[in-house]
């Protein structure tokens, strides 16, 4: 089962990779979704795509790991990613530039976890990244409609 999903992620990544540095691929708002420091209020429980890099690593709930983004100027802050699933092994690491699409979401008040790394309201639950200087990726499968229609230039609407 282990060598049918690295086998997976292999083919995924080629696939995603593709025509990963063509122009208009994976496309990023960071201005779209982020208001003084905070997530527009509006956008959550929306699609969104984010570029930044990450700072941290933490292994998050059911040990799927959490990444903390720092999002460059004009936006200037950081948001925290949940992963969808499993990085066993490390493809993503601290320093990576990293796009995400994903989910806004509120962080709920019983969600200690994510409560006890940020005082942030919320966070995002990502299911496609990609680090395209690296060469790095990784997809949801779940999630392969969304993340093809992204590589094709647009941010899906849901």
């Amino acid at each position: 089962m282990i060598n049918r999903f690295r086998i997976f992620l292999f083919a995924v990544t080629c696939f995603a990779l593709t025509d990963a540095n063509a122009q208009g691929a994976y496309p990023a708002e960071n201005q779209s979704y982020f208001e003084n420091g905070s997530v527009i209020e509006s956008r959550l429980g929306k699609l969104a795509a984010i570029e930044g890099v990450i700072l941290r690593i933490a292994k998050g709930p059911k040990d799927k790991p959490m990444y903390q983004v720092s999002l460059p100027p004009p936006v200037s802050t950081t948001i925290w990613v949940a992963s969808l699933f499993s990085d066993s092994n490390g493809v993503l690491e601290v320093g990576d530039n990293l796009r995400v699409l994903g989910f806004l979401q509120t962080v709920k008040s019983d969600d200690s976890w994510t409560a006890s790394v940020t005082t942030d309201k919320a966070h995002m639950l990502g299911f496609c990244f990609i680090d395209i200087p690296k060469e790095k990726s990784l997809f949801l499968p779940a999630g392969i409609e969304q993340c093809k229609e992204w590589r094709s230039g647009t941010i899906p609407e849901q």
